[in-house]
């Protein structure tokens, strides 16, 4: 838009100067048609400004990282007039990636131009997403206007769930409890662990043989009954170095603080989840129906916690009474002096590092890294 200015001022010296010494009709001509132009121009574009209509919606409101999804960018054009330059900038952030990020158009009068743009989840977490800015410019490239712009959408981007090695847990095998078949489809007479649905259960839980044999509804109770297996504990306090080296480390622990909890509710009884920000949360007795909720917590809760992970551990031992602790941290210096205090009242800890664990495992502690635990590594 500057060079177009520049190139008109030039032109309207040049005119008034020809004009001046002249004095012809084609100068005269030429010198009006410099003014009134740009001014039916601006005009015109101001008005078509305020008329533009510009909305955009995401066909998927959450992906995995590394999944895609799409921006349906609507603009409409009610006036009579054509809008020969529509400019679009679109938010920009470092969780996902942008097919392109400005978009340059023209739209016809009374036409509706639809236009698609693909996202790539980059990093987990939650982010805005929508139009940064919008505005018009005149087909002589002198006036701009800016546009209505509707306000931004929430994207999620979770972190990948990884295949769990089931050696990890090959030391708790006789602590871990695998859901029994009590209420399953081969047990139909184990009534006391099979209740009357009402609209506070899961619809998915309904025990649909026995409920044709009752002639009612009936849900299935026993996964939140056998138990805790064990209490997973992500670290969420503040991870150190740049900002690349930070979100790498962030991923990757909430890809494992994610896969682990999935991997216990896919496989044996209900667990506990301990996460922090400002304060301590505990998700009591989840089920592999609660994953969504452990998932969500995962995927958007930010690495701000005020709590470390030996500050969790203190926390936890101290009000509940599951025995195994999985740890997830990036920190391991400070956790044995905690650890200590919990195994006398008879704790079993098992740990898991970013990187490669320096401390030797014994009876009542396992350390291990991440690497160790994923299937195929």
């Amino acid at each position: 838009m500057f060079k177009s200015r520049l190139f008109y001022l030039v032109a309207l010296v040049l005119a008034y100067f020809l004009n001046h010494f002249f004095q012809t009709v084609e100068t005269r001509a030429v010198f009006m048609c410099l003014i009134v132009l740009p001014a039916f121009s601006l005009l015109i574009s101001y008005y078509t400004s305020r008329k533009i209509l510009v909305s955009f919606e995401i066909n998927e409101s959450r992906i995995e990282k590394g999944g895609v999804a799409y921006i349906e960018l609507s603009i409409k054009n009610p006036t009579l007039f054509l809008c020969p330059y529509l400019f679009i900038n679109l938010t920009g952030s470092y969780g996902f990636a942008l097919e392109n990020s400005q978009l340059i158009c023209s739209i016809l009068p009374w036409r509706t131009q639809k236009v698609r743009v693909m996202l790539t989840g980059c990093y987990r977490g939650l982010f805005d997403i929508g139009i940064e800015s919008c505005h018009i410019e005149d087909f002589l490239r002198l006036f701009g206007f800016n546009c209505d712009i509707p306000p931004k959408l929430k994207i999620v981007v979770t972190p990948q769930l990884k295949p769990v090695n089931p050696k990890f847990f090959q030391y708790y095998h006789n602590n871990l409890h695998a859901p029994n078949n009590v209420g399953s489809s081969d047990n139909l007479l184990s009534f006391y662990d099979v209740v009357p649905y009402d609209q506070s259960k899961d619809i998915r839980r309904i025990h649909w043989k026995l409920t044709a044999r009752m002639n009612d509804l009936m849900v299935r109770n026993y996964d939140k009954e056998n138990g805790v297996t064990a209490a997973v504990l992500a670290d969420f306090s503040p991870v150190n170095g740049d900002d690349l080296q930070r979100l790498f480390v962030e991923d990757r622990l909430a890809e494992a603080f994610a896969s682990v909890a999935h991997f216990l509710l896919q496989n044996y009884n209900a667990i506990d989840f301990v996460f922090a920000d400002d304060i301590p949360y505990v998700l009591n007795n989840c089920s592999r129906f609660d994953f969504d909720k452990i998932f969500s917590v995962c995927s958007t809760q930010s690495f701000i916690s005020k709590l470390s992970a030996s500050e969790l551990v203190a926390h936890y031992t101290e009000l509940n009474a599951c025995m195994n602790i999985i740890i997830i941290t990036d920190k391991q210096n400070e956790l044995p002096y905690t650890i200590e205090n919990a195994i006398g009242k008879g704790f079993k800890f098992k740990v898991l590092y970013l990187g490669q664990a320096d401390i030797k495992s014994n009876f009542r502690v396992e350390y291990f890294s991440f690497d160790e635990i994923y299937s195929g590594q």
